[in-house]
């Protein structure tokens, strides 16, 4: 596909789990994109020399600011990214196969698209990847989209950075993050563009460490992501 896409990532500590989530983001696509990352005031030097080993090996931008809210450190890569696609990527989510080029796809071709998003969802991914080597994959292969009339995004965010010089940039006042992209999708319909999810992908939200401790610790960074999944099911706050 040619086209030139910037992966916007704000990182905040969980080293582990953020870790996790880019390498399940680069194996789930063949298309070759810039990362931009944003350290939000992380407290773990671990993560804050991965990203940025991660951005020098492969031409990426780093960037570390005071913990702020994420708005702002979007907005930090919205003023400098020259891609001509901008991926606004949450670092607790874990992507499909062909995540990226099946976004590509519809933005291009249906007219008049503000921003397409790919929403969490459970009936059609698992866990397999995580707790096995073993892996499952949609049945539905097809490309299936739906206008997204109550404007929430609660997973990935898919774009041009041209739309928010007409919409203007995320608003740094809203404090919890997520609702800043709500709101950005609604200035977007405003402005007579459309927002559209994928109803055949769909991302899995995991909860980060510093919000949910681990029930168990060890030296393997993979075996507490194990364990942590694990303990999630049994509270049941996911579903199989």
């Amino acid at each position: 596909m040619e086209c030139s896409v910037g992966v916007c990532v704000v990182v905040h500590n969980s080293y582990f789990e953020t870790r996790y989530c880019i390498e399940n983001l680069i194996a789930k696509t063949k298309v070759k994109f810039r990362w931009y990352i944003v350290n939000n005031g992380s407290t773990d030097s671990r993560i804050i020399d991965y990203c940025r080993k991660l951005c020098a090996d492969s031409g990426g931008y780093f960037k570390s600011i005071e913990q702020s809210p994420v708005s702002v450190a979007y907005n930090h890569v919205v003023r400098i990214v020259g891609e001509e696609f901008m991926v606004i990527f949450p670092t607790n989510y874990l992507v499909n196969k062909n995540w990226l080029e099946d976004l590509i796809h519809f933005y291009k071709n249906i007219d008049n698209t503000g921003a397409v998003s790919i929403r969490t969802g459970f009936e059609k991914l698992s866990f397999v990847p995580l707790l096995h080597k073993s892996e499952t994959e949609p049945e539905d292969k097809l490309l299936n989209v739906h206008l997204n009339d109550n404007n929430i995004v609660d997973g990935i965010m898919f774009l041009k950075p041209e739309i928010l010089l007409q919409t203007g940039h995320l608003d740094e006042h809203i404090k919890n993050s997520g609702y800043e992209l709500i709101e950005l999708c609604f200035r977007i319909s405003a402005h007579g563009f459309h927002n559209f999810y994928i109803r055949n992908q769909n991302v899995i939200k995991l909860l980060l460490s510093n919000e949910v401790l681990f029930p168990v610790r060890s030296k393997d960074g993979m075996h507490e992501l194990k364990v942590h999944i694990e303990a999630m099911y049994k509270k049941k706050m996911f579903k199989k």
